[in-house]
């Protein structure tokens, strides 16, 4: 598990800890796990084509996708 450092408004601090204390969420922990878990659930098909786009390399990447088929067929 990884521990993250961010700064966030007063205000949205004062909402998130709300929710805390209402028992919406056991901690702040599982409240940022929760709304980062949904917000990367809900941009996951747009964000899969603009990494396509923009980082996958098509002409080195075929050959070895290629390659792990062709090796994993005969196995």
């Amino acid at each position: 598990m990884t521990t993250l450092q961010a700064q966030i408004p007063d205000q949205l601090l004062k909402q998130a800890q709300y929710l805390v204390n209402q028992g919406w969420v056991t901690n702040m922990d599982e409240l940022i796990t929760e709304a980062m878990r949904r917000y990367l659930e809900s941009h996951r098909e747009a964000v899969a084509e603009q990494f396509i786009r923009e980082d996958a390399n098509w002409n080195d990447f075929l050959p070895t996708l290629a390659r792990h088929i062709y090796q994993h067929s005969f196995s």
